[in-house]
């Protein structure tokens, strides 16, 4: 079993009370961010082993925007976030689920915007349309945006996730010359 530092050694090193140090451990919550860090810090430099986990002030909300579950990468996808979930309780973090349809981008550009208004950050996984590109450009303005499988080029997302296309494309061409072979004179 690991060794636990006191309540008081913590409040000593990080400068802070002993009842906001037991506030902080043992996950009562009342006590602002930026103090909560340095209770953690200072908890992990005096080599405490207890599983400390900063709990943020308040459920952070998140919406995550997919394309209705017909197609099977996006059925996957979709039971993927509903398995990890749980494991972002403990950071206060909720994930609520969205669908909306390929075919209709401006949907989809005026769900962002809906969207935006209520949660505190979005995870997109649509096409990079025009419509949705301005609507991502509007939001990320006062949220962080994620992108996901299929990246919109708006300055104002934080972070794309997946494969990069262009990269695929270009060794995808290469493979294709080398298979093909050099062409023959006469050859079109």
């Amino acid at each position: 079993m690991s060794q636990r530092a006191t309540i008081l050694e913590i409040a000593r090193h990080s400068g802070v009370s002993t009842a906001t140090v037991d506030r902080v451990i043992n996950g009562r919550g009342g006590v602002r961010l930026a103090k909560e860090r340095v209770v953690l810090e200072a908890a992990r430099a005096l080599g405490d082993g207890r599983r400390l986990v900063a709990l943020h002030a308040r459920l952070a909300r998140i919406a995550v925007v997919t394309q209705p579950p017909g197609n099977p990468f996006h059925a996957a996808l979709q039971e993927a976030f509903r398995r990890i979930i749980p494991a972002y309780r403990e950071q206060n973090i909720a994930c609520f689920e969205h669908h909306s349809p390929i075919a209709h981008p401006e949907r989809s550009a005026t769900l962002i915007r809906q969207l935006a208004r209520d949660y505190d950050g979005l995870i997109l996984c649509l096409p990079d349309h025009p419509a949705i590109r301005q609507a991502v450009t509007d939001a990320g303005q006062k949220l962080p945006i994620v992108t996901i499988a299929s990246d919109i080029t708006s300055p104002n997302r934080m972070a794309y996730i997946g494969s990069d296309n262009h990269r695929a494309g270009r060794i995808a061409a290469d493979m294709m010359g080398r298979l093909l072979g050099p062409r023959t004179a006469g050859s079109p």
